[in-house]
């Protein structure tokens, strides 16, 4: 079949008289050569623009490559989100504290704003500058906890520099801790207490593997990045699923050699364009948990046609995290009552 599609490919260029390739203009052309093993296609000479819009071409052309668009389950979503809220019935607000004026931090919030409001959830946010009393803040964090009018609470992270981790996720009270921040929670979870309890980062990795049955037990599985959001919380999760799990960070050696033999790749660092779709085999899966905010970990023009499974930033796991998030929200009311 792939073969075929090669065939037909090329055949529709020679129509109009090129034969190893074809001119995009006068200056620019783009190469095509099937790979010696059959992985893929090779794209070279190309400007970035154009090389993205064809590489897109290619993957839809050459492979029986699976491209996730979150656009495509975000409305189900939206409408389970909204029937638990209407059931609930509850006024219960989520709280939001960043501290610094980020910008990255402040349009992240509006986003998260922007689908409570389409639930007629209440977010109330909590700015802070860098300059504000280091009490003052911890203060809040403790009063939001403590108050019944919110049901959740959200520290943006990363925190300035002179915040630890640790002195603002003790303070997060375990029963409103959407985020899985608190050593309680984000304890019960790494030990595997909760079933289907998760971090919302985690949760979203859950519900795609899930929605195209991609099995992890016992498969290779390559985590770029050890954050509290993503990267610690996804290693956990593919460890106790039976994954064999390699985790990297920045000081990691030899990193294209491990990604050569992976299965599944899911990278979360925020260094944009720092993975190629080159590194990984055929038949690999790619998630890209990064902020597009911050420019995608994956670099988008490389070729990926050869791959399985593949989650894009912007619109893969950005979307489906803030919407597990706000499940987790509802489903932690609910735990309070009961």
């Amino acid at each position: 079949r792939l073969r075929s599609r090669v065939h037909f490919l090329r055949m529709t260029w020679r129509k109009k008289a090129l034969t190893v390739g074809f001119e995009v203009s006068s200056k620019l052309y783009l190469r095509i050569n099937k790979v010696v093993n059959g992985s893929g296609l090779e794209i070279t000479r190309l400007d970035g623009a154009t090389k993205l819009q064809l590489n897109f071409l290619l993957c839809k052309l050459c492979i029986n490559m699976v491209l996730f668009k979150a656009k495509d389950y975000i409305p189900e979503l939206d409408l389970i989100i909204k029937n638990k809220f209407e059931k609930l019935n509850t006024e219960s607000k989520l709280g939001v504290v960043y501290i610094g004026k980020n910008h990255d931090f402040q349009k992240f919030v509006s986003i998260k704003k922007s689908i409570a409001e389409s639930y007629g959830i209440e977010l109330e946010e909590f700015s802070f500058n860098t300059s504000t009393k280091k009490s003052q803040i911890l203060d809040a964090i403790k009063k939001i906890g403590v108050s019944d009018e919110y049901g959740g609470i959200v520290v943006q992270y990363p925190f300035p520099a002179k915040y630890s981790y640790n002195e603002i996720s003790e303070l997060i009270n375990p029963k409103k801790d959407v985020d899985f921040f608190s050593p309680e929670v984000f304890g019960k979870f790494v030990l595997g207490c909760y079933s289907e309890f998760m971090p919302p980062t985690v949760r979203a990795l859950d519900f795609l593997l899930n929605n195209f049955k991609l099995e992890i037990r016992g498969q290779k599985c390559v985590v770029i990045g050890q954050g509290v959001l993503v990267g610690r919380p996804i290693s956990v999760y593919l460890m106790n699923k039976g994954a064999t799990l390699i985790s990297l960070n920045e000081h990691s050696r030899q990193k294209r050699k491990v990604l050569e033999d992976a299965d599944l790749v899911i990278t979360a660092t925020g260094s944009a364009s720092s993975l190629r779709g080159e590194w990984l085999k055929r038949g690999a899966s790619l998630i890209d948990f990064s902020s597009n905010i911050l420019g995608s970990d994956f670099d988008k023009m490389s070729d990926y046609s050869h791959l399985n499974l593949v989650s894009l930033s912007p619109g893969g796991m950005g979307p489906l995290t803030v919407r597990f998030l706000f499940l987790n929200f509802l489903e932690f009311i609910e735990r309070s009552w009961s």
